[in-house]
């Protein structure tokens, strides 16, 4: 049984105008917010200090929801890390910023997930698919290598072969993961129709 992929698959040929200007866009867009948000803050952590000084006991919230869209349009990390510094302190804002931080990494990759992966897939063609074919080989037997270093106890030549050739699961986890996709078909769960 094969495993379901791990993205969607690559927009339907068209186009591939279509996709260059959907890239030129995302960079438009991009470039615009970051440019916005330069001309509001100055670009230093006082001029981010200032705006966010203003919501009292909110400001973590806040600063985290609004560090994380910045994180988003290319506003510098380290410029946020300061101001998340001088405004809460050691002891809050380490916590702030790492939570700013991973809320926008994540962010970042939704929206170069959703708006970017279909275009740039349709643009690169057969080559993109055959790269992420080889790291994800990769990965998976270094997995496997990891796991034998580790003297952890299973068979995982019949693991691997799950992977590999697409054999039934052999593992009670397997079972459980093969039970959950063939209730939950991957198409579905990618558009949250689960």
């Amino acid at each position: 049984m094969r495993k379901p992929p791990s993205t969607p698959a690559p927009a339907a040929d068209g186009d591939p105008r279509l996709a260059w200007l959907r890239l030129g866009g995302l960079a438009v867009g991009i470039l615009a917010a970051l440019l916005i948000v330069a001309a509001v803050t100055g670009v230093s952590a006082r001029g981010v200090r200032d705006w966010a000084d203003g919501f009292g006991a909110a400001a973590p919230l806040v600063f985290i929801v609004v560090s994380a869209s910045l994180t988003c349009a290319l506003f510098p990390g380290p410029v946020l890390a300061a101001a998340s510094g001088l405004l809460f302190g050691t002891a809050l804002g380490f916590p702030v910023s790492l939570s700013a931080a991973t809320l926008g990494a994540s962010c970042a990759f939704l929206i170069s997930r959703g708006v970017g992966l279909g275009a740039v897939e349709q643009v690169a063609g057969p080559r993109l698919q055959r790269v992420r074919g080889w790291i994800g080989r990769r990965v998976e037997m270094l997995t496997l290598a990891v796991l034998s270093q580790l003297r952890a106890c299973n068979n995982w030549h019949r693991v691997a072969r799950e992977w590999i050739y697409g054999d039934e699961p052999v593992t009670e986890l397997g079972r459980l993961e093969a039970a959950f996709y063939a209730e939950h078909p991957p198409a579905a769960v990618l558009r949250g129709a689960a």
